[in-house]
């Protein structure tokens, strides 16, 4: 029976770790399957080394089979929302079936489908040691990019499918530039948590390739996570180092605010006298730093669609038929803008309110590692506000399944202790 939970709680480090680190698993299989030409069946290969060992579990005991039921439930639910939207909408079909960006291959799709990082972080609290499995997967995730850092680095560019399909060569990779962010954020996560100087150097090398072969999109990220890591942790903090963070805060906010074209101008000096070059720092260099690169245009794309739906929304990929014929990937790279056009004003802002609430009572909960997790994948979903679509984002799906899985743990925390008790009403219970 010991082995027996020992390989249970295995199969979901597993699932965690692989799921994580995916990109090595899928360069792996490509490795393998590319001189038998099966290189497409690469997303399946790892799709089964990733999940296929809780399904067998799961399928052993009822008790773990009724842990997946949440997403079974979600993933069938989604699937009739697709398919009725597609009834009302016809139109609606090329967007839905289409490789490059289509609703079934980048959120119900097997190879990478975003709906199943719901399914992994909603049953990632089964396993004991869920931070030390994000860890490991950092590890494996910081192989894979050091791996594709040199290869680019040796051909002299990135090889690339752009949003039309196409290969193309390019001076940086945006997919890149967020991987090695997550490696930095779980790296840089763990040396503050532990002190160990190797998680530094980690979350060092991670940035230095984010720099110099990303764009500037992740560095919002690694901000984004110092400063609510300070907010959340820092009650930890002696009183000296909460002044001395203060300090330092309010000085380079005062800096940014008053000499920012110096601060600029001083950082490309620096940065091109070590021989760093960067998309990020060329854009520093000739001042396009702040270049929207036509978001201003889908922004307001999104405002006329919502301005024609009024309250009711398109549904979801209904901001496809407005923006796809301008911007072929065809969502608002704004997480808000894309709800309110997908449900409307009132559906919404509800479906925000209680994803905020949710959110909210898992930090409340203060549980070290619960809210561990949770700031690493806000941290990484922060990009939805100027970024991506969180119909194609797997941590977004991975904070609400993650989420969930905290309360519903909470909630049977509170059962346990009401039960005892009732059962041994002289027993002393200490809240922690």
């Amino acid at each position: 029976m010991r082995k027996l939970r020992l390989s249970t709680e295995a199969a979901y480090d597993w699932m965690i770790i692989t799921f994580l680190a995916r990109d090595t698993l899928d360069t792996f299989f490509q490795a393998v399957l590319t001189p038998a030409g099966l290189s497409n069946l690469a997303g399946a290969f790892s799709a089964a080394v990733i999940f296929l060992p809780v399904l067998l579990i799961s399928a052993l005991n009822i008790k773990r089979m009724k842990a997946i039921i949440p997403f079974i439930v979600l993933y069938f639910l989604l699937r009739v929302v697709f398919a009725v939207n597609l009834k009302i909408h016809p139109d609606y079909q090329q967007y839905y079936t289409r490789q490059t960006y289509g609703a079934y291959e980048v959120f119900f799709g097997i190879s990478r489908g975003a709906i199943f990082g719901f399914l992994v972080f909603s049953l990632a609290g089964r396993s004991k040691s869920v931070l030390a499995d994000i860890h490991i997967s950092a590890v494996l995730l910081l192989v894979y990019c050091l791996y594709r850092y040199y290869k680019a680095s040796k051909l002299g560019y990135w090889e690339e499918y752009n949003d039309l399909g196409v290969l193309v060569k390019q001076r940086y990779n945006l997919v890149f530039g967020y991987k090695t962010m997550l490696c930095c954020i779980i790296f840089l996560f763990f040396f503050l948590e532990k002190h160990n100087i190797l998680d530094l150097a980690g979350a060092g090398v991670s940035l230095v390739m984010e720099i110099k072969a990303g764009s500037r999109g992740p560095l919002i990220c690694l901000v984004f996570f110092v400063v609510l890591y300070l907010f959340l942790r820092a009650r930890k903090l002696k009183m000296r180092y909460k002044i001395t963070i203060s300090v330092v805060l309010l000085g380079a906010y005062y800096a940014i605010s008053h000499y920012l074209d110096r601060i600029m101008a001083f950082g490309v000096s620096v940065l091109q006298k070590l021989h760093i070059n960067s998309r990020t720092v060329e854009m520093l260099l000739n001042g396009e730093i702040t270049d929207d690169h036509g978001r201003a245009r889908i922004a307001e794309l999104s405002w006329e669609g919502i301005g024609r739906q009024g309250f009711f929304g398109m549904g979801p990929f209904g901001c496809r038929t407005i923006i796809a014929p301008y911007f072929n990937y065809g969502y608002p790279h704004n997480i808000f803008l894309e709800f309110i056009l997908d449900y409307g004003w009132v559906i919404g802002i509800l479906f925000l309110c209680v994803l905020v609430i949710m959110i909210l009572k898992v930090f409340r909960i203060r549980d070290r590692e619960q809210t561990g997790v949770l700031m690493i994948l806000l941290a990484m979903c922060v990009k939805l506000l100027i970024s991506g679509s969180y119909w194609s984002e797997p941590l977004f799906w991975g904070i609400i399944g993650w989420s969930a899985a905290c309360l519903r743990a909470q909630k049977h925390r509170k059962t346990d202790v009401i039960s005892e008790l009732i059962l041994k009403p002289t027993t002393k219970v200490r809240y922690e």
